[in-house]
């Protein structure tokens, strides 16, 4: 009876997971709308305007330092799959990989799809695969060190009280190291269990990094708006945050993060408006502006491995489509200027000219000149780029 019951539950996970998903969302949703309303818009840009350049630079640094210790994760991965890769090259894959995972999601298809793409070799995808899918669950692991200081720091402090309601999250997250810890190193477990301790270890250290440094990099940005709440207060907050949003299974914990710390900040008394700027800040150095780095990667190394894959075609293609678009641009360029400068046009206004002295028919010649000298240029760069002269797109490029 209780077999069938499994199994009948098994077969309606894929459901489950849906209605709970939807749920979250149509209740993040309701939250955020409401919260809108009770946020002033000349407010939020008031917190904005008084942030100076400096400070708003040194806040996309953190953000962006902050990023670094993910691409620990995918050292230790290649020193398990015995590549030859180098380390400037794991580097910068690993860093398009983790950023992009921040913004989809904690793990899932993107994350096991670019590290099989970047790391895996060709006859042995089978034995990548399990290698790339068991560390997995590391990817969260730090959370749970970090929550461990966030109780210790909660009953040390007193600050029990502002984060009552979901004090029981944060005793879970604090749970889930020792767990996956046991379960990965389990000799009884085929797929996830016999992990070395060493490789454990690893992880481990390299997430507790990683969250520790974005829960910095969070207070700092804090910090850095003028914002003196005690860490004691803000770190449980972070914790049970991003508890709640791997939780929720939005990409990137977005909306359930964010609805409790203001839930959080609000009982502290922190205006609704610097709460959002916070997050903001937050998330655009820490999450948007590395994904955008992380995308420059991302077409530099799989665009090369594609290109390598069809023998050159893509690059070439590109080329060419490029070469044709910049050409028919120069020549438009080119024929809009010879043809705005070709008519005659008022210029006794210009007063340089006037002390010249010369006649009507010269003062146009003069001035019309220099328009149609880089008309021609234009045309006659299009042509040396349709002959494939040395150099002539690099040029083409810098003088439009």
């Amino acid at each position: 009876m209780l077999k069938k019951l499994i199994e009948k539950v098994k077969s309606l996970t894929s459901v489950i997971k849906i209605v709970f998903f939807i749920s979250v969302l149509v209740l993040i949703i309701v939250e955020m709308i409401h919260l809108k309303r009770t946020i002033s818009v000349e407010q939020l840009k008031s917190v904005f305007g008084q942030l100076s350049p400096m400070n708003l630079f040194l806040i996309i640094l953190v953000g962006v330092i902050a990023v670094l210790p993910t691409t620990g994760y995918d050292f230790v991965l290649n020193g398990l799959l015995r590549t030859d890769k180098s380390k400037r090259y794991i580097l910068q894959t690993s860093w398009c990989i983790n950023t992009f995972n921040n913004l989809s999601g904690f793990g899932g298809l993107i994350d096991i799809g670019l590290r099989m793409a970047f790391y895996g070799k060709k006859g042995q995808e089978k034995s990548d695969l399990r290698e790339v899918t068991r560390f997995l669950p590391y990817l969260i692991s730090g959370l749970s060190f970090i929550s461990v200081i966030a109780l210790i720091m909660s009953h040390i402090f007193h600050a029990k009280a502002s984060v009552d309601y979901y004090y029981l999250v944060l005793i879970g997250a604090s749970m889930y190291f020792p767990v996956i810890y046991w379960i990965s190193g389990h000799k009884g477990s085929h797929y996830f269990g016999d992990m070395p301790s060493s490789t454990r270890i690893k992880l481990g250290v390299v997430s507790f990094f990683e969250w520790g440094c974005a829960a910095a990099a969070f207070i700092i940005i804090g910090y850095l708006m003028g914002i003196h709440l005690p860490v004691y207060k803000i770190l449980p907050l972070f914790c049970i945050g991003c508890a709640v949003g791997i939780v929720s299974l939005i990409p990137g914990g977005l909306g359930s993060f964010e609805l409790v710390l203001f839930t959080g900040f609000a009982a502290e008394g922190l205006p609704k408006e610097t709460v959002v700027a916070w997050l903001l800040l937050y998330r655009l150095a820490y999450y948007i502006i590395p994904f955008f780095a992380g995308i420059y990667f991302f077409i530099h190394y799989l665009g090369s491995q594609i290109n390598q894959r069809y023998e050159n075609v893509p690059k070439e293609l590109v080329s060419t489509v490029l070469q044709t678009m910049v050409s028919h641009l120069m020549r438009i360029l080119g024929a809009f200027l010879i043809f705005s400068t070709a008519f005659f046009e008022n210029i006794t206004y210009i007063m340089w000219l006037q002390k010249l002295g010369l006649d009507p028919l010269q003062e146009q010649m003069l001035w019309q000149f220099p328009g149609l000298l880089l008309g021609v240029c234009f045309i006659l760069l299009a042509r040396t780029i349709d002959q494939k002269v040395k150099n002539a797109f690099p040029i083409a490029i810098i003088w439009i």
